[in-house]
């Protein structure tokens, strides 16, 4: 019971330390694009990312996430700072996102997986995306068998996408679709690719795609960067690389060796390619365990960010920097959100 009561106590000094304390706010953001479908939230238009940008300008301290890791190493956080970071290495970051940066003088982090850099397919998620969610029609039921279970869905009405389903799923993130929708069947199947390795969820795409009978075709509207294009982004004075793994994995759910290689890996090849240190990681999905924290710092970053709502004040942890996820706000909304985050 003491424990509990002293438990307690130390969370609520925490609470009014932070309160009363310097905080920084590091904002996650995916794209910058105007895409019909986005079931995850993604994509902050070109103009409410602009609204964004003004917002920081008039009521905040945009600053690089290296400048702030190394104020925070000085025990001194810059108030009202804000770090935007990119996740990913989409091609828009470059051709939409950098521009309006540049107008506002606003640095930022691109976390990059760099397994997709001059891939010629889409990400895997979007690829799904592309194949069971723009066409009309599906096949009443599809069979996997992944890491050798057998697995069933039964599309039933789902099977044929009216208009206006469609139109009502566009306004629905994919894991608050609800069942029976085209969008709890393709949340349901992504749930379990994401689970499986990349050798094996390439080969599920490819029956999938064959199952359903459409377009094999990439969009180029959701390619990644290039290597000549991330090449450029790395020598914009705005702009720091960071690495993001190598193929975008839950990183917790995996052996050690395999986080290992995807950690490590993904800052190599960034570091072999851009001739630079590379001291930033993200965590896909924010995920991560002691194992992942561990070889983080083994491989050498100095900072890595994960997901989380709330501000960095001084007693946070250089590898666990939480960052607040940026949704296609309009500037109202954005602005809002960016005090509230600052209030706790």
């Amino acid at each position: 019971m003491i424990t509990k009561v002293f438990a307690r106590a130390a969370q609520a000094l925490e609470v009014v330390g932070q309160r009363f304390s310097a905080k920084a706010l590091i904002l996650g953001y995916h794209r910058v694009q105007d895409l019909e479908n986005d079931p995850w939230s993604m994509c902050v238009s070109p103009r409410n990312f602009e609204q964004h940008l003004d917002v920081l300008r008039r009521t905040a301290q945009p600053l690089g996430l290296r400048q702030l890791a190394e104020s925070h190493r000085r025990g001194k956080v810059p108030d009202r700072g804000v770090v935007l970071t990119f996740d990913d290495g989409y091609a828009d970051n470059l051709t939409m996102a950098v521009p309006l940066l540049e107008r506002y003088e606003a640095p930022a982090t691109m976390f990059i997986t760099t397994g997709q850099i001059g891939a010629r397919n889409e990400f895997w998620w979007d690829e799904l995306e592309r194949i069971l969610l723009i066409p009309d029609r599906l096949p009443e039921q599809l069979h996997l068998t992944i890491d050798a279970e057998p697995c069933s869905w039964n599309l039933v009405s789902a099977s044929n996408y009216s208009s206006e389903q469609r139109h009502q799923d566009r306004r629905v993130k994919a894991w608050e679709a609800k069942p029976g929708t085209r969008l709890h069947f393709y949340y349901s199947v992504w749930d379990r690719l994401r689970r499986a390795a990349p050798t094996a969820r390439r080969g599920l795409l490819d029956k999938i795609l064959e199952w359903a009978d459409t377009d094999p075709n990439p969009r180029s509207t959701h390619r990644a960067l290039t290597t000549r294009e991330l090449e450029n982004l790395a020598v914009n004075r705005l702009i720091e690389i960071g690495a993001h793994t190598v193929s975008h994995l839950f990183l917790p759910h995996y052996p050690t060796a395999e986080q290992h290689t995807e950690i490590a890996g993904s800052k190599r090849y960034l570091e072999d390619l851009l001739g630079a240190s590379i001291s930033s990681f993200a965590y896909p999905h924010g995920e991560y365990n002691e194992e992942t924290l561990r070889i983080v710092r083994g491989v050498g970053f100095e900072t890595a960010c994960t997901l989380g709502e709330r501000a960095v004040w001084k007693y946070s942890h250089r590898l666990r920097y939480p960052r607040c996820c940026v949704e296609d706000w309009n500037g109202d909304e954005f602005e809002k959100r960016i005090r509230n985050w600052f209030n706790g």
